[in-house]
C-alpha cells in the first residue's frame, strides 16, 4: 500500500534530512565559505537505484501491513457489490418490500463503517511499524548524511525535490545535486561502518 506507506515520509522526512545537515557545519573552517547541496529525500526508496537499508526497511513495513491492506481490500469490494445490489433495487419495478430494502441499506452502512475503522487501524499499524523499522535507519542515513556534507564542506543540504514542489527553487546547478554521490557512498558502507569518503 504505497500510499500509505508514504504518508509520513514526505515533506517531514524532507525536513528533518534538510535541518540536520544545516545543524552539522563545524568542520568547514571559518574562512571558507560552505556550499549548499541539494538532495532528493524520495529517492532513497527507489527501487533500482535508492539506499539499500533503506528499501529493505520499507519493504518490511509493507510485509507487516499486508494483512490489514487485504482486509480493506475484501471490504472496499464487498462495499461495492452491496452498494451496486442497493442502487439496483431501489430501480426494481416492482419495488422490493422496504424490509428488504432497509436491511440492503443497512449492509452497506455496516461495510462502510468497517472500512472507516480499518484505514484507522491501518494508520496506527504504519505508524509503530514505521516508528519500530525505519526511524532507526532514517536516524542512522541522518548521521551518514551530516558526515558526508561537513566532509564534502557543504554549510547546508537540502531536498531540492520539495523546494521545488513549493516553488521555493527554480533553478540550480546539477553539480550541486549530491543525490546519486551520497546513496553509492551510503550503499558502500560495510558493517555499518560509513566507507571513506573524499574531501574537496
Amino acid at each position: 500500500m504505497r500510499s500509505l506507506k508514504f504518508f509520513l515520509c514526505g515533506a517531514a522526512l524532507s525536513a528533518l534530512f534538510s535541518l540536520s545537515a544545516l545543524a552539522q557545519t563545524g568542520t568547514v573552517p571559518p574562512s571558507t565559505p560552505g556550499k549548499i547541496g541539494l538532495i532528493n529525500v524520495s529517492a532513497f526508496g527507489d527501487e533500482k537505484t535508492g539506499i539499500n537499508k533503506y528499501k529493505i526497511g520499507l519493504a518490511q513495513v509493507d510485509k507487516l501491513l499486508e494483512p490489514i491492506n487485504n482486509q480493506l481490500k475484501s471490504l472496499a469490494a464487498r462495499y461495492q457489490t452491496a452498494l451496486n445490489e442497493y442502487q439496483t433495487m431501489q430501480k426494481a419495478v416492482p419495488a422490493p418490500p422496504p424490509s428488504v430494502l432497509g436491511a440492503k441499506a443497512d449492509e452497506v452502512q455496516s461495510l462502510q463503517t468497517q472500512i472507516t475503522r480499518a484505514q484507522e487501524d491501518g494508520k496506527a499499524q504504519y505508524n509503530k511499524a514505521y516508528s519500530d523499522i525505519m526511524s532507526p535507519i532514517v536516524n542512522d542515513v541522518i548521521k551518514a548524511l551530516n558526515e558526508f556534507a561537513k566532509a564534502k564542506g557543504y554549510a547546508v543540504i537540502l531536498d531540492g525535490a520539495k523546494l521545488e514542489q513549493a516553488n521555493i527553487l527554480w533553478g540550480f546547478d546539477d553539480r550541486y545535486d549530491v543525490t546519486k554521490e551520497f546513496i553509492a557512498s551510503y550503499n558502500a558502507r560495510v558493517g555499518g561502518v560509513p566507507a571513506a569518503v573524499p574531501t574537496q
